[in-house]
């Protein structure tokens, strides 16, 4: 998105982010939104600029295929609705938004109402 290339590999300090971030998501809610509350700013772009990746993609297949350094930090189904639920906190936080590809767009607009379009 955006014209930017991701690295081959996922650099140690998002690693580093991650396992703190996953492992407060696995314990209980509150551990893991202070955990996403207490990260820098610089860590919450980092972490975001990762976790859009997985966004508006069918399954953990297709993000691995498009995204393969990925791979290191994507390992099942639990690991994607973590990076939903950083996604969503991050995304509040830093004001920042992804917007759908077109053709989710005009799906998503062909079954709303007529006259009205889906904001996202």
């Amino acid at each position: 998105m955006n014209g930017a290339k991701m690295p081959e590999k996922i650099s140690p300090e998002v690693k580093k982010l991650w396992i703190k971030i996953r492992s407060a998501w696995s314990f209980r809610q509150a551990a893991f939104s202070n955990t996403l509350t207490l990260l820098s700013p610089k860590e919450s772009n980092l972490l975001y600029d990762v976790v859009k990746l997985t966004l508006f993609k069918n399954s953990i297949g297709a993000i691995i295929k498009e995204h393969p350094e990925l791979r290191e930090i994507l390992k099942n189904d639990e690991d994607r609705a973590c990076m939903y639920a950083i996604y969503d906190t991050l995304s509040w936080k830093l004001n920042r938004r992804e917007d759908p590809p077109k053709d989710m767009k005009l799906e998503v607009n062909t079954k709303s109402r007529i006259g009205r379009t889906y904001k996202f």
